[in-house]
């Protein structure tokens, strides 16, 4: 799996979050999660960021419901629809928020991957498409 941090540098929402959006993707063997799933978790990060950050709730009360996300990543693995690369990634991720500025920087990085994960996708179907 891809090397994890918040910490924000130069490789962080590029290099780190292209290794991201590959191992999420998955293989013709084992193929990419669900982008419905990649997308509804996204939201509950952005909905969470908004709740810290345009309502200004306090991070220590917005946590534990941040916390539930890795219950619901395992069920969403548990039903097939998410893979062992975007449950770790959901994990670690959840696991090391533990500031406000954490939250912004897994924001960054999700929207990264996200980025790199659709690319992924549109060459894939071009590839397959030219043959």
């Amino acid at each position: 799996m891809p090397k994890f941090y918040l910490r924000p540098d130069d490789k962080l929402f590029d290099e780190v979050a292209l290794e991201w959006a590959k191992a999420i993707y998955g293989d013709e063997k084992d193929p990419a999660t669900n982008k419905n799933q990649i997308r509804n978790f996204y939201d509950k990060i952005l909905e969470f960021y908004d709740k810290v950050y345009v309502q200004k709730e306090e991070f220590e009360d917005v946590r534990p419901f941040l916390k539930m996300l890795k219950s619901k990543i395992e069920y969403a693995k548990g039903r097939k629809v998410a893979k062992e690369a975007f449950v770790e990634f959901i994990t670690k991720g959840v696991d090391s928020i533990q500031t406000k500025e954490d939250l912004k920087n897994y924001k960054l990085l999700f929207e990264a991957v996200i980025g790199f994960f659709i690319g992924i996708e549109y060459d894939k179907k071009n590839a397959r498409g030219s043959r």
